[in-house]
């Protein structure tokens, strides 16, 4: 299946306002990557900041990265605004080196991805993609195949080392996963929870699943080099949709490197939004 919808980041702002059918969902993908966020608040070297002008997030071991995804001031003084917009700018440059700010549909000057730019911002790209769960196919698992909720700490390190391989890191950089996502087991009845693909009795791939902001985001997806073009990436792909249709949810939204758009399209993710962000290294 194609993508129906694509926008393009520097199309978005002329395209997406309140009018736009998506706006909804994309104001719900926003909240839900922020929740993905404050999962790791608790962790030795991350730092959450939320007021009610601006919300950021910095991690000085790296993973899961550092983002500013919230800014809204009503100022009218350019002045004020540049003032406002360098205070976050250095507040972030304090505390990594390497961090993205993403400019959604409701931050606020509507001229902010320019002052960024203006600023120094390398103008990137968000790649989301969206979709009502109801329109996804689903497909068969491979024979042998199972899924299980992490509900252990011994669960959570085969799901850490099945992560690492599927995403060829060390569990030195996965380590930040794992210290965060275990502080919220067991994970069955929460808004998170953490799948291990199983094929016999050996863990194949991961997932995770956040119900946030009235979405389910799909995050983690991580196949090992020696599992992968089996199926299993698919498989624990359409778990964790199930477990999104069994929790209520309408809508799911995940971020689509370029190993998994192929699966993704083929389930049914049909609208591309390509969120625009402007990252400082």
């Amino acid at each position: 299946m194609s993508i129906a919808t694509r926008i393009l980041a520097d199309e978005f702002h002329t395209i997406i306002d309140e009018r736009h059918p998506l706006a909804a969902l994309i104001d719900a993908t926003q909240e839900n990557i922020a929740a993905y966020y404050r999962r790791f608040v608790g962790l030795d070297g991350v730092v959450l900041h939320r007021d009610d002008q601006v919300e950021w997030f910095a991690s000085k071991p790296g993973p899961p990265g550092s983002h500013v995804g919230r800014f809204n001031t009503e100022d009218d003084i350019d002045a004020a605004i540049d003032a406002a917009i360098d205070q976050v700018i250095a507040d972030m440059s304090a505390q990594v080196r390497r961090w993205d700010w993403a400019v959604y549909r409701t931050c606020r000057p509507l001229d902010l991805g320019e002052r960024l730019l203006r600023k120094g911002g390398k103008p990137g790209r968000v790649p989301w993609l969206l979709a009502a769960l109801n329109d996804l196919s689903t497909e068969a698992p491979p024979d042998g195949f199972s899924v299980r909720i992490v509900d252990s700490s011994a669960m959570m390190a085969d799901w850490s080392r099945v992560s690492a391989a599927g995403f060829e890191t060390g569990l030195d950089v996965c380590k930040v996963y794992h210290d965060a996502y275990a502080q919220h087991l067991p994970s069955a009845d929460n808004n998170a929870v953490h799948l291990i693909g199983y094929h016999g009795d050996e863990p194949v791939t991961s997932s995770t699943l956040l119900v946030a902001g009235g979405i389910a985001g799909i995050y983690d997806i991580s196949t090992p080099p020696e599992h992968r073009r089996r199926g299993f990436g698919s498989a624990i792909t359409v778990a964790t949709l199930n477990l999104a249709r069994a929790k209520g949810q309408r809508h799911v939204c995940c971020m689509a490197s370029d190993m998994g758009l192929p699966i993704y399209q083929r389930l049914g993710f049909n609208i591309h939004v390509d969120i625009p962000e402007y990252v400082w290294e």
